[in-house]
């Protein structure tokens, strides 16, 4: 929670059966991640809470020790997903998505999805 992240050049092809967050590339992302260039091709994918093409959960959370690391926001360039909406999946509510699903739209930047 306390660093910035980036996933690259990632490929999943595979069904996925998440547990609280199912994500096509990642289930869960906190504060501040770059995520590019990634393909999702899952035929199914299934988080209990919350579920997406891509990240599964994006949220902005937490007090990290230097507060200047966190810059709150998340970019996606150039990622893909396939897998249709009725086949993402949650087990209770309806947060699901197609590429993320975030609580926080104003943070979330999205690239030539």
């Amino acid at each position: 929670m306390s660093s910035p992240i980036q996933v690259l050049d990632n490929i999943n092809t595979a069904a996925i059966k998440g547990g609280n967050d199912g994500g096509g590339i990642v289930g869960t992302v906190y504060n501040n991640a770059t995520l590019k260039r990634n393909s999702n091709s899952a035929p199914t994918i299934n988080g209990v809470t919350f579920a997406a093409g891509i990240v599964g959960n994006y949220q902005i959370t937490g007090t990290p020790a230097d507060p200047s690391l966190i810059i709150n926001s998340i970019t996606l360039e150039s990622n893909t997903s396939t897998t249709d909406l009725e086949n993402i999946t949650v087990d209770t509510g309806n947060c699901k998505a197609l590429i993320i699903f975030s609580n926080n739209e104003e943070t979330t930047h999205i690239i030539n999805p």
